[in-house]
């Protein structure tokens, strides 16, 4: 049974391809990939959740790519990239626990060979996806993995592109599939899939790509003063699904060490009312002050800039946390850069492996050192 779903997804597959074509073929839309993989993979999960392993998941992923050119500065530090949006459909082969996942999401696919015929890329995406089955204490209880219907989806894969003509290529390759909705709902042990994905891809109107050569200055190599502010929520309990506030505030010296990444270290103050509200509750713990609930924090980080988007990982320790629960603080995600002066960005704080919430940021930030550019020959 399993095997002609599988022979089913990669028919699926082809026949994407083969419609599109038909659709397409005759049109003057500008230069653009469609492509289709399937997906066969398996569950990673604690052994403490085994129960729920059931089988070897299935999904198939749908993709619109656009090649870059180069017209953009970022575009040819890179190599010209691909980038795009994609429909992801996951089977986790256990229908009445998991049942299936989906996400819509944008991606970009970084090239790192140049090899006319086979090219290597990495994928990083990252959206919103939604999970059909969730913990529940009665009907689910076993479902340790998920808490809520909608998540946050992450999906990391290295590919190989095999070009069979100038339009027509094989994809395939292995990677992570991640869904988690950072604490706001307990259980949250997050459902992972390590798997393996073959498809075809076909490039419409490729003739008339043409690329921008990589000429260009190297960047001023820029100090700034960055002020973050960060708000979560997360829930304490998986029989209370109490919503409770935390929020961020962190001073930072970041420092642009070319185009493509950026260096930074700060203090961070932290207020979480879940911990709070944990901490009162416990017996031990007589006479204790809000205020007392404060966590002050030291932290250095990177991030990898592509364009005015970054994806930024920090590491801290606290330097101030009663009770002294925790220690170390950790922080993955994305951020963008939408004018002069202000960040957006969305990220997830953790603790080690432990996800402590999901945060909505906003950052200023004040130039105060510049060096010259420095000119290419």
């Amino acid at each position: 049974m399993k095997s002609i779903l599988r022979i089913k997804l990669i028919l699926i597959s082809i026949c994407v391809i083969l419609l599109s074509y038909n659709c397409f073929s005759q049109s003057t839309s500008p230069n653009f990939i469609s492509s289709s993989n399937a997906y066969l993979g398996s569950l990673l999960i604690p052994k403490s959740n085994r129960s729920l392993d059931k089988g070897n998941p299935t999904g198939i992923e749908v993709n619109y790519i656009h090649p870059t050119n180069g017209i953009k500065r970022w575009e040819r530090i890179f190599h010209y990239p691909e980038i795009g949006v994609s429909f992801i459909y996951l089977d986790f082969a256990n229908n009445e626990q998991l049942g299936k996942g989906m996400a819509i999401y944008p991606f970009i696919d970084f090239n790192l060979t140049r090899h006319k015929k086979i090219s290597l890329h990495f994928k990083i995406a990252t959206s919103l996806g939604v999970v059909t089955k969730k913990f529940d204490p009665i009907n689910n209880p076993e479902n340790l993995a998920i808490g809520s219907y909608l998540n946050g989806f992450v999906n990391l894969r290295m590919n190989a592109k095999i070009h069979l003509t100038k339009n027509l290529r094989i994809e395939t390759g292995l990677g992570i599939s991640h869904f988690s909705n950072g604490a706001m709902a307990l259980p949250n042990l997050g459902i992972n899939i390590f798997s393996c994905n073959l498809g075809m891809g076909y490039q419409f109107n490729a003739s008339a790509a043409k690329l921008h050569l990589d000429t260009f200055s190297l960047p001023s190599q820029k100090i700034h003063i960055v002020i973050y502010t960060a708000l979560g929520l997360r829930s304490i309990s998986r029989t209370d699904q109490t919503k409770f506030p935390a929020g961020i505030i962190s001073i930072n010296l970041e420092r642009n060490k070319g185009s493509k990444t950026k260096w930074n270290t700060g203090l961070e103050f932290a207020y979480s009312t879940a911990r709070l509200s944990k901490t009162k509750a416990d017996p031990s713990i007589e006479n204790y002050k809000d205020l007392q609930n404060i966590q002050a924090g030291f932290k250095i980080g990177y991030a990898f800039c592509v364009g005015q988007l970054s994806f930024p990982l920090e590491m801290g320790v606290f330097l101030y946390s009663k009770p002294q629960n925790e220690y170390f603080f950790h922080r993955i995600g994305l951020r963008y850069q939408i004018s002069k002066h202000f960040i957006v960005g969305f990220t997830l704080k953790t603790e080690w492996a432990v996800a402590d919430f999901f945060e909505m940021n906003v950052g200023y930030t004040f130039p105060c050192k510049s060096n010259r550019a420095n000119k290419i020959n």
